[in-house]
């Protein structure tokens, strides 16, 4: 759940379904502490296992240099931990605020044909809106490429990013099979190098784009900007491909 705090799933909260759940405090998250992340669970003995891996391999209740297992250090500085105490006390008034201003940009854009914000799943009973994802058809743009629409809406200075690639199509996954030995390169020969999905390829390189959660977080006048932007570039798409 690294991007989900305070989703919720037919009522229960993310991170809560399984014996455990992660959250990222990474300096993109909802809730940031600029690095680091949470482990909980309820199960007391997963507890214990994990504060130890944390903890340089320490344990509850036994001397500080006593280490039962191999491990390191990933503990959060006290530093980092008054950031999210802080960031806690007003993450339910901007978790309210992301989901107005998400559903007020989704009424915006159901007007401008050819772009759309993405569904929910049905039983999401509350969405974290940690990206906003949206569904681009160069069709109703002129033709005009995704990377040249994301330009075009970064010089009317809408923020937003073109999205991932493939995972298979990364350097790191491309090389792994030629400088690995055995069974490494087995596996990631099987894995990596032979992959073909087609329909991710076609989302990743010419549909999805996002917007970034602390776009939310402003008032509704910059969602009727961010519309504003898209229907200008609708409207001038010739322009924008002969430039």
């Amino acid at each position: 759940a690294a991007q989900a705090p305070g989703a919720q799933w037919k009522g229960r909260h993310v991170g809560n379904l399984g014996n455990a759940g992660t959250f990222s405090f990474q300096s993109s998250k909802n809730l940031t502490s600029g690095e680091g992340g949470a482990i909980v669970t309820n199960d007391d003995d997963l507890y214990q296992r994990i504060r130890s891996f944390a903890n340089c391999g320490r344990m509850e209740g036994g001397a500080w240099y006593d280490h039962y297992e191999i491990a390191g250090n990933h503990r959060l500085s006290a530093f980092q931990a008054g950031l999210l105490r802080v960031g806690m006390q007003r993450f339910e008034e901007q978790l309210k605020r992301r989901e107005e201003n998400m559903g007020y940009l989704k009424e915006l854009l159901d007007g401008i044909e050819g772009i759309s914000l993405q569904e929910s799943y049905p039983g999401t009973t509350r969405h974290a809106w940690h990206l906003g994802l949206l569904s681009y058809n160069a069709e109703a743009f002129q033709g005009l490429p995704k990377m040249r629409f994301v330009k075009a809406l970064q010089k009317e200075g809408v923020a937003c990013s073109s999205g991932y690639r493939p995972l298979y199509d990364y350097a790191l996954f491309k090389e792994f099979p030629k400088k690995a030995t055995g069974y490494n390169e087995l596996y990631a020969g099987r894995v990596y190098t032979a992959v073909d999905c087609p329909v991710c390829e076609r989302v990743c390189q010419n549909e999805s784009l996002w917007f970034f959660q602390e776009m939310m977080l402003g008032p509704k006048a910059d969602m009727e900007d961010i519309a504003r932007a898209i229907e200008k570039i609708q409207q001038y798409a010739d322009e924008a491909l002969e430039s």
